[in-house]
């Protein structure tokens, strides 16, 4: 097997519309405001790519060169996997709007993006199916089977060969969908594969409006990637060399210069801020990493890939990045080459099984660091701003006992596992968590409502209480399942928005105060009512389970309109890594509106976050506290959350 290219957009950057600032995602295509990095809705990792709007709007992503740049690919069969998130679909019957294609070579260059396209078909008012054509004209493939819902994250497969009989194949969760073979090349063009789009290449019905988030992609040129997660594993101490030295503003001039990409919500580096620099031939700098386990990554490595953001100080500097692996005399480094400009520009070293030698584990990867080299023979100046790695796995294979207190992702494996304890647990939890909102909210209910009812329940699947500790972290904080992604979507009450802005419920999970019992805190009182209705507000958004005829809304074409709610008290949670602030919400009208959320320890800020014009449809918002913002938390009996809407 041989990995072409991983992007699970962990380094929450785009390139440019044409492709002149080089990002790992090379560039937008299309309309460039229908695309964007988003940090509260993914599948795992950091970021995903968001793609909403009318018309074309969509990404290219790339291979990586021997210099370690962002390159096209020349590939005559292509493997792709990718995670959709359909926040909303075509609502009318027979419109139609892509989500992915294929580009050929020198389609780029001619400004096109008509190659093999697949797309989302509404066949009537309820069903939406994938569709396989050429973009260039005519229907190759119609009959997928499964009918694509909102809310479900879908792993989508696609096997293709850039030929006049070229063999396809279409996946939907590891199930194919169809395939066959069909004249899938555009013979004005060479019959080999360049680059991927992501979103819509506007071949199809151009006004229609579709919202979806991708994550998680994997090329690969000989099979399917198959199932797996990307996650960045980020610096945590010093690495076996650390020849360059503090830059200007930098008062260390060690790992912590380079670990601002780490920050999830924030821009991804901080380019000049802190960074670390040198101008002498062959000095390395290599930093340490996070553990696969604190990530939650196990299970089989798929692929690996190492960045660094550099930059030329006054005149253009040759540099390389590479990878210790074991120890400092044994390395790996892409071909020196100069920067573009003297911009921050990332390079990418990507190692496999193959080009290594050997498997990768979680256990190697632990001992790898990424390293920059200065590879210029005159004194020039180099800087360096962030690094850190990506790795491709899949968590299925994994034991539950190592992946208890891990992230999104590996909440999924620890359901899996679990469950497949027995054959009548599996059945009948399964049954139920995919039954109907219904059945979820209710196995929701059972779960949290005591830790009687919790003991119980779970005892029936499993007979420890390390496994009822596993269920309850990943049923409570994973969001990348099926199951999950729905389940947290009726805990996240609503914060129903408008041209008026509507809320209707909101809950915070404050982390596990002991071993199987999560603490939520809903509204209880009205602070400050403003020119929201109707009062009292608090009640109107305390429901366990979400009811979106009861909501709060602002005034029409609001203000900077705000109101504040108490949320109950809690006891101290000894955990603060899983403190969530969960809301639903959506305007009415369709001027633009803007919407803020705070939450306050009584009059001190802890976290805020804004959503920019936002959509006439349900949207769940999430925000999720770091360690350290949720340290900052003195008083768990005076939370409060405030809302403001604004027409900008």
């Amino acid at each position: 097997m041989a990995v072409v290219n991983i992007c699970g957009f962990e380094t929450l950057k785009i390139g440019s519309a044409t492709g002149t600032t080089k990002e790992e995602v090379y560039r937008r295509f299309g309309n460039a405001s229908n695309t964007g990095i988003e940090t509260f809705t993914k599948r795992t990792g950091d970021g995903s790519l968001a793609v909403t709007g009318t018309g074309s709007g969509a990404v290219i992503i790339r291979g990586i060169d021997s210099n370690g740049y962002d390159a096209f690919f020349a590939l005559s069969t292509i493997y792709v996997r990718f995670y959709v998130l359909f926040n909303t679909l075509p609502s009318s019957i027979s419109e139609e709007r892509s989500i992915f294609f294929l580009n050929q070579t020198g389609m780029d260059a001619a400004g096109t993006a008509d190659g093999l396209t697949l797309s989302v078909f509404n066949t009537s008012s309820t069903v939406r199916r994938l569709r396989l054509s050429r973009g260039f004209g005519g229907i190759i493939a119609t009959g997928s089977t499964t009918n694509l819902t909102t809310g479900t994250w879908y792993r989508i497969e696609i096997k293709a060969e850039c030929s006049d009989t070229g063999a396809y194949e279409v996946k939907v969760n590891g199930v194919s969908e169809f395939s066959g073979t069909g004249d899938l090349r555009n013979d004005s063009y060479a019959a080999t594969w360049e680059s991927i789009g992501v979103g819509s290449n506007g071949l199809f019905d151009t006004s229609v409006s579709m919202d979806c988030n991708f994550d998680d992609i994997t090329i690969n040129d000989s099979e399917y990637p198959g199932p797996g997660a990307i996650i960045r594993l980020n610096p945590d101490a010093d690495g076996y060399t650390t020849d360059w030295g503090a830059g200007a503003g930098s008062a260390t001039g060690d790992y912590t210069d380079l670990d601002e990409v780490s920050a999830s919500g924030a821009l991804g580096k901080d380019d000049d801020t802190t960074y670390v620099r040198t101008v002498t031939n062959t000095h390395k700098e290599a930093v340490s990493l996070e553990s696969c386990s604190s990530k939650g990554i196990s299970g089989a490595i798929r692929a690996a890939k190492m960045f660094a953001y550099v930059r030329d100080e006054s005149q253009t500097t040759a540099w390389s990045i590479g990878v210790y692996y074991g120890d400092s005399s044994t390395s790996a480094f892409t071909t020196a080459a100069d920067n573009v400009d003297a911009n921050y520009y990332p390079k990418f070293y990507l190692f496999t099984t193959t080009n290594l030698g050997s498997a990768l584990t979680t256990t190697l990867l632990d001992t790898y660091q990424p390293v920059v080299q200065h590879a210029q023979s005159q004194s020039r100046g180099l800087r360096c701003t962030a690094m850190g790695m990506m790795v491709d796995f899949d968590s299925s294979g994994s034991s539950s006992s190592s992946t208890t207190n891990t992230k999104a992702h590996t909440g999924r494996a620890v359901i899996r596992k679990t469950l497949s304890q027995t054959q009548t647990g599996k059945a009948f939890l399964i049954k139920v968590l995919t039954s109907s909102e219904t059945g979820r909210a209710r196995i929701i209910a059972t779960l949290t409502s005591s830790i009687t009812a919790k003991t119980s329940v779970l005892n029936q699947n499993r007979q420890t209480i390390n496994g009822i500790a596993n269920i309850i972290t990943a049923i409570t904080y994973t969001t990348t399942t099926a199951g999950r992604s729905r389940i947290q979507n009726l805990l996240t009450y609503s914060f129903q928005g408008v041209g008026r802005i509507q809320y209707s419920t909101t809950t915070t999970i404050l982390g596990l105060s002991s071993l199987v019992k999560s603490q939520f805190a809903h509204p209880i009182s009205d602070e400050s009512t403003g020119l929201w209705s109707e009062t009292p507000l608090y009640a109107k958004i305390d429901e366990v389970n979400p009811d979106d005829s009861d909501y709060i809304y602002s005034t029409l074409n609001p203000t900077n309109d705000t109101c504040e709610v108490r949320l109950n008290s809690i006891t101290a949670p000894n955990d603060k890594t899983r403190h969530k602030l969960k809301y639903r919400f959506k305007k009415s009208g369709s001027n633009s509106i803007d919407f803020k959320i705070q939450l306050y320890d009584n009059t001190t800020l802890i976290k805020e976050t804004t959503h920019s014009n936002i959509s006439t449809e349900w949207v769940d918002g999430v925000i999720t506290l770091t360690e350290g913002e949720a340290n900052t938390i003195s008083d768990y009996g005076n939370l409060r959350v405030k809302l403001v809407a604004n027409t900008p």
